[in-house]
């Protein structure tokens, strides 16, 4: 193309006019030949052609900063007022006090840099250097309340030239303009922040104590509307200790606001005190000391409090059935159960050889042939007296619960124990018919477990439920506590969510908060008077499909679940949001994983039991064929002939039913149902969420088709059974291998024969599935701490409760530190 241009053009111009005329369309070919002939050599590049953009880029001017520097000469009145921006000028000192009064000024312009005038001294009105150009563009972005533009012009301007004058007052003026701009944004942190930088540059900058006033009260006001004392006092602090004589008197009007508002709620409490309404009381000095630690009444009272009534509040977001039990399925349940019931074996710390236990009225010792379980009472147990801690009471225990047809009936210690005797007037004896690698797992049994008739057992546990509302749950020590110097009372708070229950926490309404969800962590982890710690073992959470209902009878169906939840992503995002905590992963089976391939928890999990991937599509096919196999069962299935006319294909409806999704009042529960809705959903699986109560999951009521459990397998080898055996709590799995799995792994003799036997317990439910396995987690718990004798990662919450005391003192003390 460019070279036919090229020899055409001669050609046209040497045409004679006639030719020219002659032809209407070669009027304009000259013209037009040079302008294409402009536009390829525009458009030619290194021998190509580059595209041409449709739409012209729009003009973009270059910012002062960005330009050469360069000084600027308006000329006066008389020659026009000219301004002529030139190259940098040689001048006696930079910026220019003083127009010389004779003389010339050498001058380059920007334009004809090569070319030098002279212009008349009487001639200049006025000589700015560059710097003074940069200071006058970052005052009129600071008028125009363009900040980070600014922003740039000064730092430059402050590396530079630090020197320049009205520099220090004119970033001061920025300074103390974007502070009250962030203000009016509601950025107050970052406003206090500039002022301090201003208070740094300038303590004596006129502006200074009104704006310090006002974006110090509000980010205090802000504070207290959140019910944060302790953040609203850190602002105070600062107030005074690092703007020393910035408004000291309105500094001095807030301490006096929080004084007054602590010696109210102390005066609330003393009063309250006087009536023995302890609990009440005590929430009103702590909400005093969360005001203003260093109040002397406030801690009086408190002290007062410990010694007349001491007690700890819990906060929680499951309130506790009204008859709590060992339940391994419902945290509220499992929770506070310790409270009530003693149990024969306890567990309180796991270590390389599963579980470890101890037992509230004595030692177990189990002798070198494994066959020979000793419970010998303690001194202390009995010394107390009752009839129901006596050696004869507990053997009787033990062989009701191991006699078929008794209320008291387990199936595992019937199978596992020979004979209860009694030894040295103080021991319980069992006799084993096999070897057990932890034959107290198995008695991890409340001695009131049932009526045993004129004689019974009567155990009661440490704490008895003294009174249930819907916002408060008091539990109130037995005399043995009481007489062993714990608290008197443990009242569970009931919160509406997570961030009311950490709000609380900060504020000193609760002392220790029972669960916190992973995304609270950071947030508590920065608080210096809080303690964050894990519970010693993870749970495992699943599905429970309700098989009596004929769609969830369905094994396809279950599998279409499975395929059709993206556990990896909601565990990555919707539960950690991103974040990474060891510990938190889906799972294949109904067993823990642990934190890592060592973690002896992990015993009963089997690594070559693959997850399964997230298939949606397959998904809905296999939900689709399950369901068309519900509303058209087969003629044999049926027991029908088929010249039968009953047997004739009834019309599918193709949309599934709505599924209904029951879930605890939980918030991480309540995050991991709604994004398995939203997924299921999808799918064509359509569900609805449920959230039920504890009381209606321990007396049966709770109606679903699918429900969210979080499963506590702190000792797999009989939690298990507590699972899928005859007694547990998917009895009825429908599967025979499963149920003879689990009367394989009852003769199991030692470890290598547990895991292999559990890990053919994994596989089967992996194929059966009898329970969907969901996710792994690690649940953490937190507390003020100024409470003591919580104990490092402890299997539950109050297994050392007898030890809980409060210490008000240190607790200011820390709460001080955190001020500061």
């Amino acid at each position: 193309m460019w070279f036919h241009c090229k020899l055409q053009i001669p050609a046209m111009i040497a045409a004679s006019p006639e030719k020219l005329r002659a032809d209407r369309f070669a009027v304009c070919n000259l013209r037009f030949a040079f302008c294409i002939l402009q536009f390829l050599l525009c458009c030619h590049v290194g021998g190509s052609y580059r595209a041409v953009a449709a739409t012209p880029k729009p003009f973009v001017a270059q910012r002062l900063l960005d330009r050469t520097p360069f000084d600027r000469v308006t000329l006066n009145a008389t020659n026009g007022g000219t301004a002529l921006d030139v190259l940098p000028l040689t001048l006696p000192q930079r910026p220019l006090e003083a127009i010389p009064s004779s003389g010339a000024l050498k001058v380059r312009l920007l334009d004809r840099p090569t070319e030098e005038y002279e212009i008349a001294w009487n001639s200049i009105a006025q000589v700015r250097v560059f710097e003074q150009l940069l200071l006058d563009e970052a005052e009129r972005l600071t008028q125009a309340g363009k900040f980070d533009e600014a922003y740039d012009y000064y730092s430059r301007l402050d590396n530079e030239f630090p020197s320049l004058a009205t520099l220090k007052s004119s970033i001061c003026n920025f300074l103390q303009l974007n502070a009250v701009a962030l203000s009016k944004a509601n950025q107050n942190d970052r406003a206090l922040a500039l002022l301090l930088t201003l208070y740094h540059r300038d303590p004596a900058y006129a502006a200074l104590p009104s704006a310090v006033e006002k974006v110090a009260g509000d980010v205090i006001q802000s504070y207290l509307r959140q019910a944060d004392f302790a953040a609203a006092r850190h602002v105070l602090e600062l107030w005074l200790t690092q703007f020393q004589n910035v408004a000291p008197q309105a500094a001095a009007a807030w301490q006096s606001r929080f004084q007054a508002a602590a010696a109210k709620e102390v005066a609330e409490a003393t009063g309250l005190i006087a009536q023995k309404q302890y609990i009440p009381a005590r929430k009103a000095v702590g909400r005093a000391l969360a005001i203003w630690p260093n109040l002397e009444s406030a801690k009086q009272a408190m002290a007062q409090i410990n010694r007349e009534f001491p007690y700890v509040t819990v906060g929680v977001l499951e309130t506790s059935p009204s008859r709590p039990e060992r339940r391994i399925d419902d945290w509220a349940a499992s929770r506070t159960s310790v409270l009530t019931q003693r149990l024969l074996a306890e567990e309180y710390d796991f270590g390389a050889d599963g579980g470890v236990y101890r037992s509230p009225f004595g030692a177990w010792t189990l002798d070198e042939s494994g066959r020979v379980l000793t419970l010998r009472l303690s001194a202390s147990a009995a010394a107390a007296g009752s009839s129901a801690t006596s050696p004869d009471a507990i053997a009787r225990f033990i062989l009701s619960a191991a006699t078929p047809g008794h209320p008291n009936y387990q199936r595992e210690l019937e199978a596992l124990v020979e004979s209860v005797s009694l030894s040295g007037g103080n021991a319980v004896v069992l006799r084993l018919k096999r070897v057990h690698v932890r034959p107290e797992s198995v008695l991890q049994l409340p001695l009131s477990f049932a009526d045993l008739g004129p004689q019974s057992i009567k155990s009661d546990g440490l704490f008895v439920l003294a009174d249930i509302a819907r916002e408060q749950v008091v539990f109130a020590a037995s005399a043995t506590a009481a007489a062993n110097g714990g608290p008197r009372a443990i009242v569970e708070q009931t919160l509406p969510n997570d961030d009311a229950a950490i709000a609380a926490l900060m504020s000193g309404d609760i002392d220790v908060l029972d669960c916190v969800p992973p995304w609270q962590l950071a947030r508590l982890r920065a608080v210096k008077d809080i303690r964050v710690e894990s519970y010693k073992l993870p749970t495992v959470h699943v599905l429970i499909p309700n098989t009596n209902r004929p769609l969830l009878a369905k094994r396809e169906f279950r599998r279409a679940l499975c395929y059709g939840i993206d556990r990896k992503w909601i565990v990555a995002r919707a539960i950690l949001g991103g974040t990474t905590i060891p510990g938190f992963e889906p799972v294949s089976g109904p067993f823990p994983a642990g934190t890592s391939l060592s973690d002896p928890i992990r015993y009963g999990y089997n690594n070559r039991v693959p997850l399964r991937s997230f298939e949606p599509r397959l998904a809905s096919i296999l939900a689709t064929v399950a369901w068309n196999g519900v509303q058209n069962p087969t003629e044999a299935k049926n027991g029908k002939k088929p010249d039968d006319k009953e047997s004739t294909p009834k019309p599918i409806d193709e949309n599934l039913p709505e599924l209904v999704l029951a879930y605890p009042h939980d918030p991480l529960a309540r995050v991991a149902c709604q994004s398995i809705q939203a997924q299921l959903g999808r799918e064509g699986i359509p569900i609805r969420l449920r959230e039920f109560t504890a009381d209606e999951l321990v007396a049966g009521k709770v109606e679903y088709d699918l429900r969210y459990a979080e499963l506590a397998m702190n000792e797999p080898l009989t939690d298990v059974g507590r699972l899928f055996g005859p007694q547990g709590i998917i009895h009825d799995s429908g599967s025979p291998m499963l149920e003879t799995a689990l009367r394989h792994l009852d003769t199991a003799a030692n470890w290598k024969d547990v895991r292999s036997r559990l890990a053919a317990i994994h596989e089967i439910v992996d194929r059966d599935l009898p329970v969907i396995p969901l996710w792994q987690t690690v649940n953490y718990f937190a507390y003020k701490s100024s409470v003591r004798g919580l104990g490092e990662t402890p299997v539950a919450l109050y297994q050392n409760v007898e030890q809980w005391s409060v210490a008000p003192g240190e607790n200011v003390a820390s709460v001080n530190r955190n001020s500061r």
